[in-house]
Order: structure tokens, then sequence, then C-alpha cells
């Protein structure tokens, strides 16, 4: 899972990934109570899938400004899978592109 935040004062990229699929909600959580007013949060919070998406709607997500919110918070999942998967092509294809 790809997630990044926002805003007038910061910039940040958290990736996680791995099997702890608690940890991982529990971090989640923390970073919308971050967004600020939860009447708020909802609006400043994109939930992207990963599978689909691409880099330019990612980037246009992560570039749109928040809604009376300091923050913007963008969750992009399945994106690892997806690249791992089209790494794993390329590698037994013997295509890597340079």
């Amino acid at each position: 899972m790809f997630s990044c935040t926002t805003g007038a004062s910061t910039d940040d990229v958290h990736v996680f990934d791995g099997d702890d699929a608690f940890t991982i909600r529990e971090e989640l959580a923390r970073l919308i109570e971050q967004i600020g007013d939860p009447a708020t949060s909802e609006l400043n919070t994109a939930y992207l899938d990963g599978h689909t998406i691409t880099f330019a709607e990612v980037h246009n997500h992560c570039s749109t400004f928040p809604f009376l919110a300091d923050r913007r918070l963008v969750i992009v999942t399945g994106l690892l899978e997806r690249l791992d998967s089209r790494i794993a092509v390329m590698l037994t294809a013997n295509s890597w592109p340079i």
C-alpha cells in the first residue's frame, strides 16, 4: 500500500507492505486523524486502486490542494503487487527496459 500526504507544510510518502494488516490499518487510521477535522477528512482522503490507476492519476491526486484542511491523504492499494508482477514478467522475458 502506498500513501502520500500533501499540504502547505509537508509532502510525505508512506509505503506499507507485508502481512500485518492490523498494523497497517492502525497506521492508516493515525494518518487519517492527522488530516484534521473529521468533518472534512473524507473530502481530503482519496482511495485509489493501484491495479488500474496510472501514474498521472496518482500524481494528480497527490497534487490536489487540501479542502478546508492543512493536509490531504491519498491511499493507493495494490500498486506494489502490480509493480512486482510487471518486474517479474520483464525479468523472465529478459526485457528489462534501460
